[in-house]
């Protein structure tokens, strides 16, 4: 994921850093937690990556929204086989 979010930066200069695009693709693709405030505002907050809370199938799913995001947004197509 991190990497092909470097090679994206890298191929298209959409953003300055991985974590800024990072912290634009996960509430993007609606990997996020669901927070409601007091007056019940609700606020979406990205969840986080990694292996201890998300199963392997919700991390596929993820990393392939995550990629047609890239491909929509920024024209981006990954060509890793490793991805």
């Amino acid at each position: 994921y991190w990497a092909t979010l470097r090679d994206c930066i890298d191929a298209t200069g959409c953003a300055p850093t991985v974590e800024a695009l990072d912290a634009y693709v996960r509430p993007a693709v609606g990997f996020v937690d669901t927070i409601r405030q007091v007056k019940g505002q609700l606020v979406y907050v990205p969840r986080h990556i990694n292996t201890t809370q998300c199963d392997e199938p919700e991390m596929i799913k993820f990393f392939m929204a995550a990629e047609e995001l890239l491909a929509r947004d920024f024209g981006y197509v990954s060509e890793r086989k490793d991805a």
